[in-house]
């Protein structure tokens, strides 16, 4: 596992400052959200190692054919380090605030994969499409080589994408029960049906360094309402992952059931709990378990930073 930060400043001076520092703390990835594939290039002028990511650019509104050149600039200024995220957003925010018709999000993903990944390879393209319409003849790849691209991937449709078209996902908020259970497995299986190469699973979550982690920590980033239109989606994976965890183990409780092991659950074991109980606090654990799956930069205090760990 490899640990990164999500970051951004008030300025771009102040940036690309920022992901400096986080090149020189020794993080191994500098990632920023929205359409911030601009600015990555110019801190991938600035630094020489850390690597670079978008977390995640809404597609809405961006033609794949304009973002892959975007894509290709960052890729070239940072000597190779720049990997394209990229995502649906949610309706909430494209049709709310944008106007656009969120209508079959996963059928547009498709095409704009399409598109987009010939692209980055440095191939041609010929879609003619119900979004999205592109033609172009291969125009080769530069030094710094194809540019790496993952999608913002929950729904099961959606990770079979990321697997057969894509080079992986880039998730919010998924826990280790949600990646282990739920999301490679379907990534995966996706990826060695399509004969493509093992998909990356990168993963951002809240940090914040404190001295009372079940108090302060968990309030503040849970009360925080920037994620607010996105928390039932996540806590949907968390919940397909629970629901696949307990099927496992109610398997495995039957196939090694014994007279003694049947008699030991029926004396108050955890098995013997209503199912909604272990249910509630599994999820509750999952929701809060941010403190233990990665280190994040912060205050001394109770104040998260900006930005959350990326890990892949």
């Amino acid at each position: 596992m490899k640990i990164g930060l999500n970051g951004g400043g008030a300025s771009l001076g102040g940036t690309i400052a920022d992901a400096q520092r986080a090149e020189s703390e020794g993080f191994t990835a500098y990632s920023m959200a929205g359409d911030s594939t601009a600015t990555l290039a110019l801190i991938g002028s600035e630094t020489e190692s850390i690597r670079l990511l978008t977390a995640v650019v809404p597609i809405f509104g961006i033609h794949p054919a304009v973002i892959a050149g975007q894509a290709r600039v960052a890729h070239e200024a940072s000597g190779g380090r720049f990997t394209l995220g990229i995502g649906l957003a949610h309706a909430v925010m494209v049709e709310g605030r944008m106007g656009i018709s969120f209508d079959r999000p996963a059928a547009r993903m498709r095409e704009y994969l399409q598109i987009l990944m010939p692209l980055l390879r440095g191939e041609g393209a010929d879609v003619h499409g119900e979004f999205y319409t592109y033609t172009t003849e291969a125009r080769g790849i530069g030094e710094a080589g194809p540019v790496s691209c993952g999608i913002a991937a929950l729904a099961p449709v959606m990770l079979r994408l990321a697997g057969e078209l894509a080079g992986g996902t880039v998730l919010w908020m998924a826990n280790a029960a949600a990646i282990e259970d739920y999301i490679k497995p379907r990534i995966d299986r996706a990826a060695a049906n399509a004969n493509a190469g093992q998909p990356e699973i990168i993963t951002s979550l809240p940090i914040a360094l404190t001295d009372d982690v079940r108090a302060r920590a968990r309030r503040r980033i849970v009360s925080s309402r920037r994620t607010e239109h996105c928390r039932p989606t996540v806590r949907s994976s968390i919940r397909a992952a629970l629901r696949t965890r307990e099927t496992r183990r109610s398997s495995a409780t039957r196939r090694s059931s014994t007279p003694s092991s049947i008699a030991l659950r029926r004396r108050g074991s955890r098995s013997s709990m209503p199912r909604s109980s272990v249910r509630n606090r599994e999820a509750r654990a999952a929701l809060g378990s941010t403190s233990r799956t990665g280190y994040g930069a912060g205050t001394a205090s109770d104040s998260p930073r900006a930005g959350s760990t990326t890990l892949s």
